[in-house]
């Protein structure tokens, strides 16, 4: 009786396990599709390092700075908020539905609303020496008006930026520094460019002022700093729509003075060391 039961119990063992191998076999194999993706791409206007918080479909939340791609994120709606940067006024949030194998972009338009503004992003671009920011302050028909000499167009003042901003070396191999904003202060109010004006007449809206400025620009390996003084005028223009004003400098009248003795030059002479 006892191997009776042992075989029979044997037996039920082994069909049991014959009936998972084939239950295992007639599974389905096919996995599940993965989730349906597309792209976002962030780019914030003029290729500002514009600061920008997206959030997603799923309550996620992303942070970043500047130009971004981001593949394969959920579909669904996203929503992004753009951060300050600078005298710049930030675009509203947006609001974008990603479909599936899609693409989405979002542009910041950020703009200078005010000629204080584009005044202000001047000075800071000036003074931290960033290029990225000062091509953007600038309009393309952006003129430079020197005590004599060429007038530097909106090129040539990139070109001179460059290499005052990233230390690249002028006549004789000189180098800048450091550069020190210490004074740009305003004389009067704005006011509209004179239709007879030579330079800027023609520019319907541009408005001038006048400016005093004091600027330290240190030599590298020197203990020389050439120093600018004496007034500036600055003209500007708005490039904006009928519903946004958007400021840019359209040119600069050098009238600063230099003195060899005092070290101090013309900010027109020390442009023409990096010319």
């Amino acid at each position: 009786m006892q191997h009776l039961l042992g075989f029979l119990a044997r037996s039920c063992a082994v069909t049991l396990a014959l009936f998972a191998i084939l239950a295992a076999g007639c599974s389905d194999d096919e996995t599940s599709p993965p989730p349906p993706t597309g792209t976002i791409i962030i780019a914030p206007a003029d290729g500002l390092e514009a600061p920008w918080t997206l959030s997603g479909p799923d309550g996620s939340t992303s942070n970043g700075t500047g130009a971004s791609e981001l593949d394969d994120r959920a579909v669904g709606v996203y929503t992004i908020v753009w951060g300050a940067v600078g005298a710049w006024t930030a675009p509203p949030a947006e609001v974008l539905d990603l479909v599936e194998g899609g693409a989405i972009t979002f542009v910041g338009a950020y703009v200078l609303a005010s000629a204080d503004a584009a005044m202000q992003t001047f000075r800071s671009a000036y003074s931290q020496r960033d290029l990225d920011v000062y091509q953007v302050v600038l309009s393309h028909d952006y003129q430079w008006i020197p005590q004599d000499g060429e007038i530097y167009s909106y090129d040539v003042e990139i070109e001179v930026a460059n290499k005052m901003f990233n230390a690249v070396p002028g006549e004789a191999n000189l180098i800048i520094a450091d550069i020190a904003v210490d004074q740009l202060d305003p004389q009067g109010i704005w006011q509209p460019t004179p239709e007879d004006d030579p330079n800027f007449g023609d520019y319907e809206g541009s408005q001038y002022r006048i400016y005093i400025v004091d600027i330290k620009f240190a030599l590298q390996g020197l203990y020389l700093i050439y120093r600018v003084q004496g007034p500036v005028l600055f003209f500007v223009l708005d490039e904006g729509t009928e519903d946004e004003a958007n400021y840019r400098l359209l040119g600069m009248v050098d009238a600063t003075f230099g003195n060899k003795a005092t070290e101090n030059h013309s900010w027109t002479r020390v442009k023409q060391v990096f010319r």
